[in-house]
């Protein structure tokens, strides 16, 4: 535009009308340089990568750069494998003064595996040059090493009747020469491919995969959050369908006298449960031996009922038939018939002294008075009320777990879905920005 008014002034230069200029003005506004915003689905950012990777690789020239290098390498190999070919042949190693013969085989091995290493069949791209140099280089600088260190270093060159300097005659070696020229191939390629930024594209496309794995989690954890929500609303119902259940049974003309019976049985419980610990832990000590006893006397039911179940037998033992027993399993250790193991002894003695003492006596009495107490709480005059009023209880308590399993899975879930998401946000923002700093591309990824 400032063309043409330079032009349109030219040729009006005694006279300009300003609102003719104003008018062009208008007619031929300034265009604003601006660069807008990229947007890309995340489905299709793959190949908008692609794109950007084979926009860079023509400018750097890379894969030319590759080609050129790869082969500069593998000539020098073939040098290096023509050298030790000839060396084998021609070199006369009985003149050797300080190396043995094994030793420079081991060095000729060496370089020929340097040789097999670049000439490898997989091919080299690259994706791979970077792994590929540096295995060169390992295996470089641990055959110049030895060169360095051993006698044949300077006895090479005496054999070849090279001159040798003053110092450091091992680098007139010819061997060591080539494989410095082929670590100053390596190292020049290296420098050009790391001054490419090529490996900042391995970067995006690391957080390119981590984008595509994160939705696809975040799917999967969407996926178990709605199912398990969908189980959350059913096992919510189904626990309010048993409190209505629940409340309706309240109702109920014998409801009252059910509740005293639920009453009677919390609150005799814990003495059933105390009562019975106290029966369990005066038996234990003395089973195994009632085992051993039972073979002494074989026909014994009422040992044998003792041995099936401790509590039944003792609750259903009327006449206390087992202090006698517990008598003759006393007699039984003192003729050695049952033997007793030495750490058991005194709980085992301990065990006949409260059953002569009166004490298993008094165990027995407050068992069954406790036991029967519950028992008779148990029993109900509404026996069909009763049974429903325990299978609703057992009902819905079972919802209640599984509502609060639910609610932990589900929270669990949520805090699992925003980590993931939080990882995904700055995923995206790095490859927002990295694709920016590379290509010069202001791109936003669409999830």
């Amino acid at each position: 535009m400032a063309g043409f008014l330079k032009k349109f002034f030219t040729k009006n230069e005694t006279s300009v009308d300003p609102k003719l200029v104003e008018k062009v003005v208008e007619e031929n506004p300034v265009q604003e340089n601006k660069i807008s915003k990229e947007e890309v689905p995340l489905d299709r950012t793959e190949e908008w990568l692609k794109a950007q990777e084979k926009q860079f690789l023509d400018n750097a020239n890379l894969e030319e750069e590759l080609i050129g290098y790869v082969k500069n390498i593998r000539e020098c190999a073939k040098r290096i494998n023509l050298q030790i070919d000839k060396w084998i042949d021609e070199l006369d190693l009985s003149k050797l003064h300080y190396t043995t013969v094994g030793e420079v085989n081991l060095l000729f091995s060496d370089a020929q595996t340097v040789v097999k290493l670049i000439h490898t069949k997989q091919e080299l791209n690259l994706e791979n040059i970077t792994r590929f140099n540096l295995a060169v280089q390992e295996r470089v600088r641990k055959l110049t090493e030895k060169i360095e260190t051993s006698s044949f270093g300077e006895e090479l060159t005496s054999l070849l009747n090279l001159a040798a300097g003053e110092e450091n005659n091992y680098q007139q070696n010819p061997l060591w020469m080539d494989l410095q020229h082929l670590n100053n191939l390596r190292e020049e390629f290296n420098l050009k491919f790391q001054s490419s930024s090529w490996q900042k594209l391995g970067m995006l496309q690391r957080l390119l995969n981590h984008l595509h794995l994160s939705e696809k989690s975040l799917h999967q954890l969407h996926a178990r959050l709605r199912i398990n929500q969908q189980h959350l609303n059913q096992a919510l119902e189904s626990r309010d369908d048993k409190e209505r259940d629940l409340s309706v049974l309240k109702h109920e003309p014998d409801f009252e006298e059910l509740q005293d019976r639920e009453d009677k049985l919390e609150l005799l419980e814990p003495q059933l449960e105390q009562a019975k610990q106290k029966v369990l832990v005066f038996f234990s000590p003395i089973q195994p031996y009632l085992q051993q006893l039972i073979k002494v006397d074989p026909d014994n039911s009422v040992l044998e009922d003792y041995l099936s179940s401790y509590l039944t037998a003792f609750y259903e033992d009327d006449e206390l038939v087992i202090l006698p027993i517990i008598r003759k399993l006393r007699l039984c250790m003192e003729d050695q018939r049952v033997k007793v193991e030495s750490e058991d002894l005194a709980l085992v003695l301990d065990r006949v002294e409260q059953a002569n003492s009166g004490k298993l006596r008094e165990l027995h009495a407050e068992y069954r008075r406790v036991r029967g107490q519950y028992q008779e709480a148990e029993q109900s005059t509404n026996r069909a009320l009763s049974m429903k009023y325990e299978d609703t209880k057992y009902r819905l308590n079972h919802f209640e777990e599984e509502i609060s399993r639910l609610k932990k899975q589900i929270k669990e879930l949520e805090e699992q879905i925003k980590s993931t998401q939080e990882s995904q946000r700055k995923a995206k923002e790095k490859f927002e920005l990295f694709a920016k700093e590379y290509f010069g591309k202001d791109v936003s990824v669409v999830i």
